[in-house]
């Protein structure tokens, strides 16, 4: 078995950074989530999803002040939107 300097419980936005910063700091780290990916709720159904959603609703609300922009909305193009902002959120939280 492994020795470990630290363990840190959860993988979302406080857990993984206490983890990475603790491991920049020459600490051995164990990170441990019940959900197997970094990030946590937020990123993937709390905050992220809800503020994508609410600014692509924002955005059609706006849109019909404008007379001269006819805005369709398409429920399949905004769940990929989403998705895609949750990837990239998640690539970013990866990549540090």
């Amino acid at each position: 078995m492994t020795d470990y300097d630290v363990i840190v419980l959860g993988a979302g936005g406080a857990g993984y950074t206490a983890a990475f910063e603790t491991s920049r700091g020459g600490m051995k780290v164990l990170m441990l989530d019940p959900k197997f990916v970094l990030g946590g709720n937020c990123l993937y159904e709390g905050c992220i999803p809800s503020k994508t959603y609410w600014l692509g609703a924002s955005f059609i609300e706006k849109s019909k002040k404008l007379p001269f922009l006819n805005a369709k909305v398409s429920f399949e193009k905004l769940v990929e939107w989403k998705d895609l902002v949750r990837k990239t959120a998640s690539f970013n939280t990866i990549k540090r």
